[in-house]
């Protein structure tokens, strides 16, 4: 009887540690293979109901634990931070199918069933240049992994390739302390050949020009790249003519960056004189609420602009089917693929509103997830600058129930005997100054400031009141019920009337005379 109940309660423990859809928990991954999404799972839980972690911590543990079979397999991975998200996502689609466990019905079935079919699979967080730099051998082995099952197994270590390794980093710690015990006796002796230097600006800048050419010291294997100290470029290379060519070829950035300093380095040229990367451009959008000309609901639609310094382009007015936030990233990660624009977004504009900004489901966070980067975020200034004032007066004079408010009313009452010449800005009382400004940054010295200089320069170019996403959203109000009901002719029209008005921003005489778009394409 004993017996028979330490084997039940054995059993019904065991029952608990089972996982619907994926099996047993358990504290290692093992085998000859890259961890398949089950097997990863499976550690996860372990984590999170064993280790008592949170999702997060469970995430990173696990993580950690996987890549020991990467870096095995000597297969380049994603960051940590990426790949947690991998996993955190992974784990919240089987947490919606378990949520719906109690459900028998045909939909509820197909998904456990697609869900299944991926739990044997290879949880892939390989980097996506880890093809280009790994070796023949290892190369091959990813693919395979990446096939159905995960086929074939690692084979054992490559002694010669560990003793490779191990021979480089004594080179490499060698050179390092080298180099050091070179760069020590240097300035010591550039110390005593300045010790009669007249000034002591002229001592600082030969030391650091004498230190520039420490610092440029390669070695000739290992990476060397890491030791090189590099200056970001100043002279411009990539001109319209070049910037056209490149794109009619369909080069991306960054072979296009490799191809052009290729290029000048086989001229004799010191590439990092030259500005090879090619300029980001920024994702602007917009949604507006129209009445549909077929009948008489009201649709969503979002204007979808690029720029770049100060150019614009519309490239897309789409319907949507809802206001959500992943509704508005696939419309325009959609729209930014049809012009082949993915590769150079860098940044991206937007309203404040939740639907853009939410933290898990807002169409910023999951357009990054599309386009597989960080993006720089722009959010609209005339919202936040809203928000920043209405705290201001709350603050100075208590929050207000009414239009209707005290200073307004004695400035009313007052203003006829107000001299309004005497007006001056709070920022020129001292008072006021002292606690705005800082003395050891005056303004009047900015203007010979190089490094101000640069700053305000990408800072005038950065459009961070999404005026642009809000002339697309006034376009297609003005022009959705006029000419054509077809929704491809609109986007169409669209595009040519926004290039029009580029073309005649005003209604001088030298704007006037320039051709019509379609002019120039008959032409």
């Amino acid at each position: 009887m004993a017996s028979f109940l330490s084997t039940s309660a054995t059993r019904s423990s065991r029952q608990k540690d089972k996982i619907y859809l994926i099996g047993f928990v358990t504290h290692q991954i093992t085998g000859g293979k890259l961890p398949s999404n089950r097997q990863v799972l499976r550690s996860l839980f372990y984590n999170i109901r064993e280790v008592k972690l949170n999702i997060k911590g469970a995430a990173r543990l696990t993580i950690k634990k996987v890549f020991i079979f990467w870096e095995k397999a000597r297969i380049q991975t994603k960051h940590l931070k990426d790949s947690v998200a991998k996993l955190e996502k992974l784990h919240e689609e089987w947490r919606k199918l378990q949520k719906n466990s109690n459900r028998t019905g045909p939909a509820q079935t197909e998904k456990e069933k697609l869900f299944k079919a991926i739990l044997d699979d290879l949880f892939d967080i390989a980097h996506q240049d880890a093809l280009q730099t790994a070796t023949e051998e290892d190369k091959l082995f990813l693919l395979k992994q990446r096939e159905k099952g995960c086929p074939g197994v690692m084979g054992g270590v490559d002694l010669k390739c560990v003793k490779a390794e191990e021979r480089w980093q004594k080179r490499n710690a060698s050179e390092m302390t080298r180099l050091t015990k070179f760069r020590t006796s240097s300035e010591l002796e550039e110390l005593k050949s300045l010790g009669s230097s007249t000034s002591d600006e002229d001592e600082i800048e030969d030391n650091d020009q004498r230190t520039e050419k420490v610092d440029m010291v390669t070695l000739n294997y290992g990476p060397e790249k890491k030791m090189k100290k590099y200056t970001r470029g100043t002279e411009e290379i990539v001109n319209e003519k070049l910037f056209l060519i490149l794109d009619r070829c369909a080069i991306s950035d960054r072979d296009a960056a490799r191809i052009i300093s290729a290029t000048i380095e086989s001229l004799s040229h010191d590439s990092q004189q030259y500005i090879v990367k090619l300029e980001g451009a920024v994702v602007h959008w917009g949604g507006k609420l129209l009445p549909d000309m077929l009948n008489k609901e009201n649709v969503e639609r979002v204007a979808v602009l690029i720029s770049c310094g100060e150019e614009e382009q519309l490239i897309g007015v789409p319907l949507l089917e809802n206001g959500a936030g992943s509704t508005i990233a696939k419309s325009v990660y959609s729209e930014l693929g049809k012009w082949g624009a993915l590769d150079k977004i860098q940044a991206m504009s937007f309203d404040t509103t939740a639907v853009n900004t939410g933290r898990i489901k807002g169409a910023c966070v999951l357009l990054e997830q599309l386009m597989e980067k960080k993006l720089l975020y722009l959010p609209c200034r005339h919202q936040i600058l809203e928000v920043v004032l209405r705290s201001v007066f709350d603050a100075a004079l208590g929050k207000t129930t009414g239009p209707q408010s005290d200073i307004f009313k004695k400035f009313k009452t007052e203003w006829n005997s107000i001299d309004k010449k005497k007006f001056k800005s709070g920022v020129k009382d001292k008072s006021v100054a002292s606690k705005l400004i800082n003395p050891d940054q005056i303004s009047k010295l900015w203007s010979n400031n190089e490094k101000y200089l640069k700053s305000k320069k990408i800072v005038d170019g950065l459009k961070v009141t999404n005026d642009t996403a809000k002339r697309g959203v006034k376009l297609i109000t003005d022009y959705n019920s006029c000419i054509t009901k077809d929704e491809e002719q609109k986007q169409y029209l669209l595009q040519l009337i926004a290039e029009c008005r580029t073309k005649f921003p005003g209604f001088s005489k030298a704007s006037l005379s320039e051709p019509l778009p379609f002019e120039q394409t008959m032409s």
